[in-house]
C-alpha cells in the first residue's frame, strides 16, 4: 500500500493541511490542530483498507481535478485514458455523495467498464465489472449510497478505439487534461456532486438566494433527483441533460 502513484490519486493526498476532498468538510476555518488530525485519520484508514492487491504493481493513469467548490457543492473534471499494457487500474471513489455525471467526450468505439465486487485488482472483482453505457454529450444520476465504492476504467484498447493516423502510442504528451492533443481515446467526465446534509443546510439556511447561478442551480437539481428511489446509475432525460449542460456551461465558462 506504499505505492506513490496510488496515494497521489486519492483526494487526500493534495499535500495541504487543508483537506481537498469534499465528503470530509475539513476546510480552512477549521483549527489547525484538528486538520492535521484529520488528515493523520484519513491517511491512517486508508492505509488500513485492503483495497488493492499487494501483489501486483498499480497503474493509476487517470486524473481528477477539482474544478469548483461551493457550499458543499463541487464539481470534478475526470480524464479516463485508453489502457496500455496489463490494463489501467480504475479511479475509485465512495458514494457519500449525490452525484450527477456529464459524459464531456466519449470517442466512438470507447469502452468503459465500473469496478466489481471485491478487492478492486482481484480476479473475482474484474471478472464481475459491467459495461457501462455511456453517450457523449448525456448525463447520469448516481445516489448517495454509504459504504458503496464506485468507480471506471477506459477499457478501450490501442485497435478498438478510433484514433488519428498520426497517433503516436508512446507520446507520453498524449495524456492531457482535456485541452488540446488529447488523445483521440481519451475519455472525459465531469462530475458534479453534494453530500445530503450539505444539500439539508442549504435548504434549511435558505442559502440559495446567496449562492452562484450555478450553485443555485445545482442545488435545485439535486434536490428534485434526491426524492427518487434509486440505488443504480440513472440515466437521465433530455431535458435534465438540458439543466446539466447549462450548470456546467456555467461552471467553465
Amino acid at each position: 500500500m506504499g505505492d506513490t502513484n496510488f496515494l497521489a490519486s486519492m483526494t487526500f493526498a493534495s499535500g495541504e493541511i487543508a483537506c481537498n476532498c469534499d465528503e470530509c468538510d475539513c476546510g480552512p476555518s477549521v483549527p489547525v490542530d484538528i486538520q492535521r488530525a484529520v488528515q493523520e485519520h484519513l491517511k491512517k484508514r486508508k492505509f488500513e483498507q485492503p483495497v488493492f492487491e499487494s501483489s501486483q504493481q498499480l497503474n493509476i493513469q487517470q486524473q481528477r481535478e477539482l474544478v469548483k467548490r461551493e457550499s458543499g457543492v463541487s464539481v470534478w473534471k475526470l480524464v479516463l485514458p485508453r489502457y496500455h499494457g496489463r490494463g489501467a487500474d480504475p479511479i475509485v471513489e465512495y458514494r457519500n455523495s449525490h452525484r450527477i455525471l456529464f459524459v464531456k467526450k466519449m470517442p466512438q468505439n470507447a469502452s468503459v467498464q465500473s469496478i466489481g465486487k471485491g478487492i478492486i485488482g482481484s480476479a473475482a472483482e474484474e471478472s464481475s465489472r459491467k459495461i457501462v453505457n455511456w453517450k457523449q454529450g448525456s448525463s447520469y444520476f448516481l445516489p448517495y449510497s454509504s459504504g458503496i465504492a464506485c468507480g471506471w476504467v477506459n477499457t478501450t484498447t490501442m485497435t478498438e478505439g478510433k484514433s488519428s493516423t498520426n497517433d503516436n502510442d508512446n507520446d507520453d504528451t498524449k495524456k492531457s487534461a482535456g485541452g488540446d492533443g488529447e488523445d483521440d481515446n481519451v475519455i472525459v467526465v465531469y462530475t458534479m456532486k453534494v453530500s445530503p446534509s450539505d444539500l439539508e443546510r442549504n435548504h434549511k439556511e435558505d442559502e440559495t438566494q446567496q449562492l452562484s447561478p450555478w450553485a443555485a442551480k445545482a442545488v435545485e437539481l439535486f434536490s428534485s433527483l434526491s426524492s427518487e428511489e434509486a440505488s443504480d446509475e440513472k440515466m437521465l432525460s433530455s431535458e435534465l441533460t438540458d439543466k446539466v449542460s447549462e450548470i456546467f456551461n456555467l461552471v467553465l465558462n
